[in-house]
């Protein structure tokens, strides 16, 4: 009998292939494995408005289709839009971060509930909302604008450039990792895609050790190492092939997540 209950799954470089797609054979496994009762839960980065249509692609809507959004911020149920666990980075803490960041050469985006909003639209921005399927609300002065809480901010730019703003804001204090090698985001503190896996087993009232989770960068790592199973795909980043239980043979643009669920769930 199986004994793992549910499936936390990173979308890029995991989910989706280097087109930003899923593979059909990963549509198909990950099918198969909610048709035998197991979970199967995006936990991304992204804003619920941007991973909704993987959730349709995957043909997987139910009554009840939870996912964790934000790196672990928000546990938000798509269909219902009940929203069952929510942190956000404080305003104070927020406009420090903004100040701080005109430091370093990197464009920002600060997400307010799910409106990424920006100063201006620059070539990175423009392609990163492309990417996303998003649409950027543009004001003038984040100073100016801001007024409450935020969900997450982002910096978008060079890799040399953002390490230097990564090794400043830790010595900050604050929780601040890699999406990818381009993005350096910003999350309330002690938040973490980790501390997501432990408030989603309680709302499904699973085991942690019944838990898979599938990731392939550094804002993955606490969650692939909380989870029963932590899992990667081939072309993870090598610390974090390092703390995880499993290796795939393939990768994101191969069917990892479909190796993974064939070998333990179905």
């Amino acid at each position: 009998m199986n004994k793992y209950k549910m499936i936390l799954c990173d979308l890029d470089g995991t989910l989706l292939n280097d087109n930003g797609e899923i593979n059909d054979i990963d549509k198909a496994f990950v099918k198969m494995a909610v048709k035998n009762g197991v979970e199967f839960i995006i936990c991304t980065g992204r804003s619920f408005m941007s991973a909704e249509r993987f959730y349709k692609e995957l043909e997987i809507l139910k009554e009840e289709n939870i996912g964790i959004f934000y790196n672990g911020s928000l546990i938000y149920d798509i269909v219902s839009k009940k929203i069952f666990y929510e942190q956000r980075i404080k305003i104070h803490d927020t406009i420090d971060i903004i100040k701080k960041c005109s430091n370093f050469k990197a464009d920002i985006i600060v997400y307010i509930g799910d409106k990424p909003v920006v100063e201006k639209v620059t070539p990175l921005i423009d392609m990163y909302m492309k990417r996303s399927l998003i649409s950027p609300f543009i004001c003038k002065d984040f100073n100016a604008y801001i007024d409450c809480d935020v969900s997450k901010i982002l910096l978008k730019g060079d890799n040399s450039d953002l390490k230097k703003a990564m090794d400043y804001f830790q010595k900050d204090g604050r929780n601040v990792f890699f999406s990818s090698d381009t993005l350096l985001e910003f999350n309330p503190i002690n938040i973490t895609k980790g501390s997501a896996v432990k408030e989603i087993a309680k709302i499904k009232n699973i085991d942690i050790k019944n838990v898979i989770a599938i990731g392939d960068t550094f804002n993955d790592l606490d969650m692939i190492k909380t989870a029963g199973l932590g899992a990667v795909p081939l072309n993870a980043s090598y610390e974090i092939k390092n703390n995880a239980d499993y290796v795939c043979e393939n990768d994101n643009n191969n069917g990892a997540v479909s190796e993974i669920i064939k070998k333990f769930v179905l």
